[in-house]
């Protein structure tokens, strides 16, 4: 199956690179080849306005590809980074990072771990209770955003076990089998929109339903609160906001 790098990825997390050599180029471009299936959850390609970048490659030994990076962090903090450099060491503490010479089976292993939709993605931190968590979204990009942030955020600070529902009446099936402490809600969702979700999960159960959106008006947030959400936030949430509403929800 060939890339085809004008596709959406409304369903797929766009990948692209900064600074990354050629030939570093040519060895990502042939896992795709190498393992098709890849094609299904991912595409390589350079972003555009109205399709941008969802997870990028910096090549961290490289002082303008860093300036690029922090540059493009800074217009889209949903976007994940994956440092890569010879000696493996960090260089910014926000995103993943791989050593050198980009191998088939670490690069695979790297994707996986920071776009994994599976349920019960555990988080190790503090003794207790894990804290379940749900997040509804109908974008996997979004949803990979937030697990890659919650990971990192609850390091140290709470256990945490992350379960994915990309539409309502996925999230009210998951909700009437397991009880969940708290809830991020994207209010914009084909079906059943976040709001009708909310009252009908608060029904069900006394949950903490965090709602996330770009709507921030004042009508939005009244909407929110009749629905009976508990925090209403901007996408894509801060690192301080996420981590308040896990901090008000441990055990």
């Amino acid at each position: 199956m060939a890339l085809d790098s004008r596709q959406t990825t409304k369903s797929r997390s766009r990948i692209f690179h900064i600074g990354l050599e050629p030939r570093e180029v040519l060895v990502i471009k042939s896992m795709f080849r190498i393992a098709p299936e890849l094609n299904n959850r991912y595409v390589f390609g350079e972003p555009t306005e109205d399709d941008p970048v969802d997870l990028v490659f910096v090549n961290a030994d490289d002082e303008a590809a860093m300036n690029g990076w922090q540059s493009l962090h800074r217009k889209r903090p949903d976007c994940v980074g994956i440092m890569v450099s010879a000696d493996g060491e960090k260089r910014d503490e926000s995103s993943k990072v791989i050593r050198k010479p980009l191998m088939f089976k670490k690069f695979v292993e790297l994707l996986e771990l920071i776009t994994s939709d599976d349920a019960h993605q555990s988080v190790v931190g503090s003794d207790g209770r894990p804290m379940n968590v749900l997040v509804v979204d109908d974008s996997f990009p979004a949803r990979q955003f937030m697990k890659f942030k919650l990971q990192e955020i609850a390091r140290g600070v709470a256990n945490l076990e992350i379960d994915f529902a990309e539409n309502g009446e996925k999230a009210l099936q998951m909700a009437e089998e397991k009880h969940y402490d708290t809830i991020f809600l994207d209010v914009i969702m084909p079906g059943m929109d976040g709001y009708e979700l909310c009252r009908r999960l608060k029904k069900h159960d006394d949950c903490y339903i965090a709602m996330l959106t770009g709507q921030t008006t004042k009508v939005d947030k009244v909407r929110g609160d009749l629905a009976g959400c508990d925090k209403y936030l901007a996408k894509p949430p801060v690192d301080d906001e996420i981590r308040k509403v896990i901090v008000a929800n441990q055990h």
